[in-house]
């Protein structure tokens, strides 16, 4: 399985598992993750990349985002998270999930 950036991932283990998360970045066996909500962006969950599930890989926006080093909120990650959760593909207002 390869997990990158932007990717929505289910938490496989832990106290957390079974919530979804976005990836803010990959090293070396680990992911750094967050969901605007429980895990933000300023202090995103460390997990090993055996311990998370791929759900779902969202539209280039965020991608393109996240590697231009361009800031994150909060509150667009939430926004994404939730039109996921809804089984949206798009939503009005900023990033596509897909």
């Amino acid at each position: 399985m390869t997990v990158s950036a932007a990717d929505i991932v289910r938490c496989a283990n832990g106290r957390d598992k079974g919530r979804l998360f976005m990836v803010l970045a990959t090293e070396e066996g680990r992911v750094l993750l967050a969901d605007g909500k429980h895990r933000k962006v300023n202090r995103p969950k460390q997990k090993s990349l055996k311990h998370v599930q791929l759900v779902h890989r969202p539209g280039a926006d965020f991608l393109f985002q996240l590697q231009g080093g361009e800031k994150i909120t909060d509150k667009q990650l939430r926004i994404t998270m939730a039109a996921f959760a809804a089984g949206k593909t798009e939503y009005q207002g900023g990033m596509s999930v897909g």
